[in-house]
């Protein structure tokens, strides 16, 4: 059998044919597989291994209609009556169909579990605890002792070799039929910065990322979204996902924004102390739309005790801050960090809504030339529903990240692939 692909461990190998072939037993199997027909008529995602079956039945459908053709046309008696040879080729050709749709579904589930990546991200959070769930212990509001939680996640990446993309959108969308493989230890402080340190000298470059997500994220969802972006840059240290309390709800939102705020001096104690682990070399981050003003803040409370830059590259993907406050931030970001980096698009219709509700025009909505910044209008590489998630979504994007944190490319924008300088003070993707 095919062992799983991992990035470190093999410790959590997928289930073997028996067991798929004992968990999809033939009733379930068949009950799944008329499931999977008829959601074809009203679902528009689909998780892998629905897409395995589909693919899987349909490829039979051309061979089960040449047989049901030769066999009626063969026993068809003047085209009155069907002889005995006629319906048996009826039968058979109904049974065989049965039995594709019922064999299918545990050997599509077999190499749709050893097509998973296992992803291992470290996370810290404070949100509360939350027992409720059955493959994530954190709830959506802060936690009631105003600390932060530690540990180590594995995270079953569910990856589609048609096109060489992370499926986590299929998780998201398809949660009734789909539950992501999630195992969680938990650390204490000490433990947990010793082991991002020592995850990260097995890298060339002891590279270390950090991950902040947006508005809208619930645990379970962040933990994907940090375990699939690490996997599709074939980032090799450690990644840690700083997740802060936000609902699960778009009509939350200012639920979310008095988490970020909150959120905001628990970070300012985790970057140094993660910055002063003698074990790591290049500290990155990524903030993801509100995740950017969680960042700006902690980073304006930094400022006020540390002088040195504390990160290789600070990237904000889809800022949603208001431009006053970041213009008051920006100074505090640009002493921490030797590069910063700011990914926009016009076409932002979340940044769009944000804007109408808050009355304040987004950072990430427009490209504007920003002092010791780049600033990149990606406008061009977002076309998948809200043009919000593009960094987890554009190859493009994705490629321009990879050598800005996996090489730490250090030449202009405009000199890197599929980037080209606009000629008013900020830089935007290449058309495709």
């Amino acid at each position: 059998m095919p062992p799983t692909r991992t990035l470190e461990h093999d410790e959590n190998r997928a289930p073997g044919l028996p067991e798929l072939l004992a968990r999809y037993a033939i009733p379930p199997a068949l009950v799944a597989s008329v499931e999977m027909l008829g959601a074809l008529f009203y679902k528009s995602e689909f998780s892998y291994g629905d897409l395995q079956r589909a693919r899987f039945a349909l490829a039979s459908l051309p061979l089960l209609l040449v047989g049901a053709v030769y066999l009626l046309r063969s026993g068809y008696d003047g085209f009155k009556k069907l002889t005995p040879f006629g319906w048996a080729g009826v039968f058979a050709t109904g049974l065989l169909a049965t039995l594709t749709l019922v064999v299918s579904a545990p050997i599509t589930a077999y190499a749709s579990a050893h097509s998973n990546a296992l992803v291992t991200v470290f996370y810290a959070t404070d949100r509360e605890r939350d027992g409720s769930s059955t493959y994530t212990k954190f709830g959506n509001d802060m936690n009631v002792c105003n600390c932060l939680f530690y540990g180590r996640a594995q995270v079953s990446v569910p990856v589609d070799s048609k096109n060489g993309f992370f499926a986590w959108w299929s998780y998201r969308w398809n949660r009734q039929t789909t539950v992501p493989s999630i195992t969680l230890t938990e650390l204490s402080e000490v433990d947990f910065v010793r082991s991002v340190g020592e995850s990260s000298v097995t890298t060339r470059h002891r590279d270390a990322l950090i991950l902040i997500h947006g508005f809208h994220n619930p645990f379970q969802d962040a933990l994907l979204t940090t375990a699939g972006l690490q996997y599709e840059l074939k980032f090799r240290g450690p990644t840690i996902l700083y997740s802060w309390p936000s609902a699960n709800s778009t009509g939350d939102y200012n639920h979310d924004l008095l988490g970020a705020m909150r959120s905001a001096r628990l970070l300012s104690n985790l970057l140094p102390t993660l910055a002063s682990q003698e074990k790591i070399g290049q500290l990155s981050v990524v903030a993801h739309s509100m995740g950017g003003l969680v960042l700006g803040e902690a980073l304006d409370r930094v400022s006020n005790r540390e002088e040195r830059k504390i990160f290789d590259n600070i990237v904000f993907a889809a800022p949603d801050v208001d431009e006053y406050n970041f213009n008051a931030l920006a100074p505090a970001v640009k002493r921490a960090s030797r590069r910063t980096t700011v990914y926009t698009c016009n076409w932002d219709f979340a940044l769009l809504a944000s804007y109408a509700l808050n009355r304040y025009p987004r950072v990430g909505s427009k490209a504007v030339g920003r002092s010791g910044m780049d600033v990149v209008d990606a406008t061009v590489t977002a076309h998948v529903g809200l043009n919000h998630s593009y960094v987890f979504e554009s190859p493009a994007v994705q490629n321009d990240l990879f050598l800005l944190l996996v090489e730490h490319d250090k030449s202009p924008p405009a000199a890197r692939i599929n980037v080209e300088d606009s000629g008013y003070g900020y830089y935007s993707f290449k058309h495709p």
